[in-house]
C-alpha cells in the first residue's frame, strides 16, 4: 500500500484523531469511513433528485416494479406440486 501526506490544519488533524480515538480506529480508517459515508450520502441525494423529477407515469412504473420485488420470495421461485 502506498501512503502519502496531506496538508490539513492542526484543528482538522486533532478532530480526526479524536474521531479515530472515539471509534477505536486509526485516523486513516476514520477518514476512509467518512469518505464512504459522504459518497453514500451523495448517491442517495442524487437518487432523491432523480425521483423528484419522475412523472406520474414513471412513479406508477416504479411502484409496480418495487411491488413485484417485494412479492418475490428470497428463497427462489415458488415450488408447485408439479415440481416433485
Amino acid at each position: 500500500m502506498t501512503v502519502t501526506t496531506i496538508k490539513v490544519t492542526t484543528e482538522t488533524r486533532d478532530a480526526l484523531r479524536e474521531l479515530a480515538r472515539e471509534t477505536d480506529s486509526t485516523m486513516e480508517s476514520a477518514l476512509a469511513a467518512m469518505l464512504r459515508r459522504e459518497r453514500r450520502r451523495r448517491d442517495l441525494e442524487a437518487m432523491r433528485r432523480a425521483m423528484d423529477r419522475m412523472t406520474d407515469e414513471q412513479w406508477a412504473d416504479y411502484r409496480s416494479e418495487t411491488s413485484q420485488w417485494l412479492d418475490t420470495s428470497l428463497d427462489g421461485p415458488a415450488r408447485t406440486s408439479a415440481d416433485g
